[in-house]
């Protein structure tokens, strides 16, 4: 390739987070296996099996439409599954059969574009998650009071970036906000391995109680291997992508990415609040490249030889 060709080839705009893609749109993304015998409200996307001793309901918090699949897993369905309000389901292996509630349908897709759809995904899942996490904070936590741990968000534009140690999330107590954010909140959690998570997510405070803030809230584990929910639920989305998540009761107010779930007990709904950030768009640069400096050069030589040759 030439100099000038090469020139000519507009640079590529950096990745930027699309959350719209994962935790914007569904409430459930799993890389692995799912097993619960609790209700996912929104839509899930599995790359592994179904496994549940009952009938799972899925789409219970979804507007009725015909064009929405409520499920869709590339590997095996071990029970049935009831699709609520008209939406379909999508699979790639075998199955139990299914409760199609308001019409829709259950159709067998080949397994290999399911799972080429979804690495697509979770690629993004990964990448956006590795984002969050290397951006500067611009909130701060206080942890002082183990029974109001406060988070202040301070941005009133964009997004907010608050980081916590997941010390914070293993020692009982229970978090809140010092004031109602005005943007949505990542909050990174930092430290890795295997977390057993006591603290809960909400006080009766101005943040999480009741679930109002649930939409605003992203809680990032990035390098967490294992996540136990030992509290009674927990609110806001989570990004987990290298983790398998395990609980026992309440309920999940958001959205979750992981690589697995498995809920036991009397399981833990998914209560379909999805993640409500959407990232600046970003302007593709313009194809005007500027002629290389040799060539500018060269240009300006030939013109000074020219008004010579013409003055001589």
């Amino acid at each position: 390739m030439s100099l000038l060709a090469s020139q000519a080839l507009a640079t590529p705009p950096s990745p930027t987070v699309n959350t719209n893609a994962h935790v914007g749109t569904y409430n459930l993304i799993l890389q692995n296996d799912l097993s619960t015998n609790s209700e996912i409200e929104g839509r899930a996307l599995i790359r592994g099996n179904i496994t549940s001793g009952n009938t799972i309901v899925f789409g219970a918090a979804l507007p009725s439409s015909p064009t929405v699949d409520a499920v869709s897993v590339a590997g095996n369905i071990t029970p049935g599954l009831t699709i609520q309000n008209g939406h379909n389901a999508v699979y790639g292996g075998t199955n139990s059969g299914f409760n199609l509630n308001g019409g829709g349908s259950a159709t067998m897709v080949n397994q290999a574009t399911l799972l080429s759809e979804f690495d697509a995904i979770y690629n993004q899942v990964i990448a956006d998650s590795a984002t969050f996490a290397g951006l500067a904070a611009t909130g701060s936590f206080n942890g002082s009071d183990n029974n109001n741990k406060l988070f202040t968000a301070n941005e009133t534009a964009g997004l907010n970036i608050i980081n916590v140690n997941a010390s914070y999330l293993t020692n009982g107590g229970e978090f809140d906000f010092s004031s109602v954010p005005n943007v949505p909140v990542v909050i990174n959690v930092i430290g890795g391995g295997d977390l057993v998570i006591t603290a809960k997510a909400g006080n009766k405070g101005a943040g999480l109680q009741g679930d109002a803030l649930a939409s605003m809230v992203l809680w990032n584990f990035n390098t967490a291997s294992s996540i136990a929910f030992n509290s009674d639920g927990w609110v806001g989305s989570i990004l987990a992508p290298y983790a398998n998540i395990t609980g026992t009761t309440g309920h999940l107010e958001g959205s979750l990415a992981a690589k697995s779930y498995g809920f036991n007990g009397q399981g833990v709904e998914l209560h379909n609040s999805l993640f409500a950030y959407t990232p600046p768009t970003v302007t593709p640069p313009t194809n005007d490249v500027p002629a290389p400096a040799g060539i500018m050069l060269l240009s300006l030589g030939l013109l000074f030889m020219a008004r010579r040759k013409l003055l001589g």
